[in-house]
């Protein structure tokens, strides 16, 4: 199952490009919400290789369409961020 998701992480960043165009053969608004929001559903991967993966196509897909078409993703990392370092924190004093 790994693989098949690691498989399907790396078409869609080599070809990020071409499907996330406004052109006849990109994909829908619709499918891209879908995608993001799985993207941000799977941040918390417990797999290095694939969490790695993930991170990079958001990347990519970031640079493209924050902040107009993907204002919540800053939001949603902040609140990752903020609810790691206040884990580590209780760890560490605890």
């Amino acid at each position: 199952m790994a693989h098949l998701l690691a498989f399907k992480i790396r078409v869609l960043g080599n070809n990020q490009d071409r499907f996330w165009r406004n052109r006849d053969n990109s994909i829908t608004d619709a499918e891209k919400a879908h995608i993001k929001a799985h993207l941000l559903k799977a941040l918390q991967e417990p797999n290095g290789l694939l969490a790695a993966q993930q991170a990079v196509l958001i990347g990519k897909i970031a640079r493209k369409d924050v902040p107009h078409d993907w204002p919540a993703l800053v939001c949603h990392y902040l609140v990752l961020l903020s609810l790691h370092f206040c884990f580590k924190r209780r760890t560490i004093c605890e």
